[in-house]
This record gives C-alpha cells, sequence and structure tokens, in this order.
C-alpha cells in the first residue's frame, strides 16, 4: 500500500481528519460516510491540507473543487502523478488552480528539481503563489507565452494540463511546448467541455506515445480503490470526456502496476 499523500491538518474536526484518512486509502463509497461525518461535526469555512506531511495549501470549504480536496477525492490522481514525478525533474502544471498538483510535484522532484506552474485566474493564481512562496524549486508565470523562456531546455517529465475554458489556449500561445519533444509525458482530460482531442493531434507527437485512459480499479474489499490505466485508440475514440495520459513507452515502467485489469 502506498502511504497517503494527503491529510487534514488539526484544524478540522478530528471525525474528518479520520474519514478523509481512510479516503486517502481508497475507501469504497466515502460520500456515505462523509455524509454522516458533516451531520456530526459541521465542516469549518477553511482548513488545512497537508501533502506529504510536509507542504500545507489553505482550503475555502465554500469552493466545490476545494471540497473535493478536503473529502479526499483527487488521491487517485495524486498517486499517478507521484509516479510520473521523480526527485531532480522538471514539470508543468498548467490550470494549477491552489496548487494541490504543484505542490506535490515540488515534494516530489526535490531541492535540485523544478515545477513551472499557471494559474489564469488571477484571484485563485494570487492563491497558488501564496502557496508556493516558500518552494524555491516552483517557478509560477502569469500568462502562456512566458513558457519557453522559464521552462529551459530539460526534458519535462510530467505537463498536466486542465482548463475547459482556456486550455485551448496552449496550442496557439505556446505550441512549441508540445511540439518540441521533450515532454516525457501528458496528463489532460479531454472530450466536451475539456480540451478537444483535435487539437492535440497537429501539435503533439502522438504517435511517440501510448495512450492511456486513467479510470478507477474497482475493489473486492472496503479499502483501497487505486488508478487503472486501460490503453485507448484515440482515432476509435468515441466523443465522450476522459482523462488522458500519453507517455513516452520508454518511460511506462513508472506506472506498470496500475495498468488494467
Amino acid at each position: 500500500m502506498h502511504r497517503p499523500l494527503t491529510r487534514l491538518s488539526s484544524d478540522a474536526p478530528r471525525l474528518h481528519r479520520f474519514i478523509h484518512e481512510l479516503a486517502s486509502w481508497g475507501l469504497n463509497h466515502s460520500e456515505v460516510y462523509w455524509k454522516l461525518a458533516q451531520a456530526l461535526a459541521p465542516a469549518p469555512g477553511a482548513a488545512g491540507l497537508l501533502i506529504n506531511e510536509r507542504y500545507s495549501l489553505r482550503l475555502n470549504l465554500a469552493a466545490q473543487t476545494e471540497q473535493r480536496m478536503y473529502e479526499g477525492e483527487e488521491q487517485n490522481g495524486l498517486l499517478l502523478v507521484s509516479r510520473l514525478v521523480t526527485p531532480g525533474g522538471h514539470c508543468i502544471d498548467l490550470g494549477a488552480h491552489i496548487g494541490l498538483y504543484t505542490v506535490l510535484m515540488a515534494s516530489r522532484v526535490g531541492a535540485q528539481g523544478r515545477v513551472i506552474t499557471f494559474e489564469p485566474c488571477t484571484p485563485v493564481g494570487e492563491r497558488l503563489l501564496a502557496h508556493t512562496r516558500e518552494l524555491p524549486q516552483v517557478t509560477a508565470v502569469h500568462g502562456l507565452e512566458a513558457l519557453s523562456e522559464a521552462q529551459g531546455p530539460a526534458p519535462i517529465e510530467l505537463l498536466r494540463l486542465e482548463g475547459a475554458d482556456w486550455g485551448p489556449r496552449v496550442f496557439e500561445e505556446a505550441p512549441e511546448l508540445l511540439r518540441a519533444h521533450r515532454v516525457q509525458a501528458l496528463l489532460t482530460t479531454v472530450g466536451p467541455g475539456a480540451i478537444p482531442l483535435r487539437l492535440l493531434a497537429p501539435h503533439f507527437p502522438l504517435k511517440e506515445y501510448a495512450h492511456f485512459q486513467v479510470g478507477e480499479r474497482p475493489s473486492r474489499t472496503h479499502l483501497r480503490r487505486r488508478p487503472a490505466l486501460a490503453p485507448v485508440d484515440l482515432q476509435r475514440r468515441d466523443a465522450s470526456r476522459f482523462t488522458l495520459l500519453a507517455i513516452r513507452r520508454d518511460c511506462i515502467g513508472r506506472i506498470v502496476d496500475l495498468l488494467a485489469p
């Protein structure tokens, strides 16, 4: 079993901390337990989230996205990212929100690595800056045009791209990022309401990568859901929305145990 990547800080109710820990281990039907926990101990308006026991984010629980972080719903994505990023590596997180994945990447690459992060929404971006200000390995850029200067020549272990409203701009304003053949793994959501698949083909060398749909491996027990990667043919894929991992074939060893079935 992997060590939980997140836990709630002491300003959250003890019952909530317990349920979050169970969710981080992959508790099935954790939403039922959260409803019970909320009835017994209402959540505060804000709370701290610790990443790898060391780095802290401040969550505003009035925001749905941050409520999901509070409830531990991001664990499978975090586990996958933790497999793709190694000490000393270089990563890019576009559409970083308040920095959940950015901070995890920073904790993985360490002092010798580098993480470039970008959030297009100014108020949210200010919180991203606050969460990463003390992390010297993190460089926050204020526009996509600054990516080419910030990223440098090193291979990019992981490019994470999220953002239905602005994400397609990456293909227009930073096309060299995708065409540079230096990205070892791309993690993004594609389909309706996300990044259109048609944008990837002309800008990203997809033939050099293996493509997987990121799902969730069911469990026969009450615990231990985990990510499952199923090969996907992008040419024959239907129009539904899904999370895509495109990874260079020589890097598959990092996630081989997550391949379905």
